[in-house]
């Protein structure tokens, strides 16, 4: 009745639905149901210490800006949010208010925060290649230490970072770059 209605007000006097599929379609789809496989991928031994950088730059990061911002809520402030998705867009809603009384110091370790938290997620998701652009992309250069000094790009974790992820693309031994353990376990699947 609704439909009728709706196509009265276009003009239309008969409207014509069709199913999404042919039941023929449908039918072979309910015959052949899918299976689910969860896999629980471990990391390898760079990419746990390289998270372990990352962890201990946001902690740094997140610790500087607790002492421009004593009142922050503690709990809410925490390394183990920081690894969120919509962590960043919940902080900015918790500095919102104070955003303006900032100094510039704070507003760029925030921005840090951001760019750390990333790091985290590309370092599951790109390629050891890729992180290591990502990575190196960050490393202070003569024009960047003129222009913003931060701090966390001078501390051993960054350091570490940076041997680290350079380590996953060029392994002496291997001779190789470190595949990603998804694309085995995708070998491992299709083998």
């Amino acid at each position: 009745a609704v439909v009728s209605t709706q196509s009265g007000h276009y003009g239309r006097a008969r409207i014509h639905l069709w199913p999404r599929f042919h039941a023929n379609i449908s039918e072979c789809i309910d015959k052949h149901k899918c299976e689910v496989i969860e896999l629980h991928i471990p990391l390898t031994d760079i990419m746990k210490n390289l998270q372990i950088c990352i962890i201990d730059l946001l902690h740094f990061c997140m610790k500087e800006v607790k002492k421009h911002i004593p009142s922050l809520d503690s709990d809410f402030f925490v390394v183990e949010n920081a690894v969120a998705k919509d962590y960043f867009r919940s902080l900015k809603k918790v500095l919102n208010p104070m955003w303006s009384h900032l100094g510039s110091n704070t507003k760029q370790l925030v921005e840090d925060i951001k760019t750390i938290s990333r790091l985290n997620n590309q370092l599951l998701q790109c390629s050891a290649v890729r992180f290591y652009e990502v990575v190196h992309k960050l490393k202070p250069t003569g024009a960047s230490r003129s222009s913003r000094v931060c701090l966390w790009m001078f501390t051993e974790a960054f350091g570490r970072l940076l041997s680290l992820s350079k380590q996953r693309v060029e392994q002496r031994d291997a001779e190789k770059i470190e595949l990603s353990p998804k694309w085995e376990a995708i070998q491992e699947i299709l083998a």
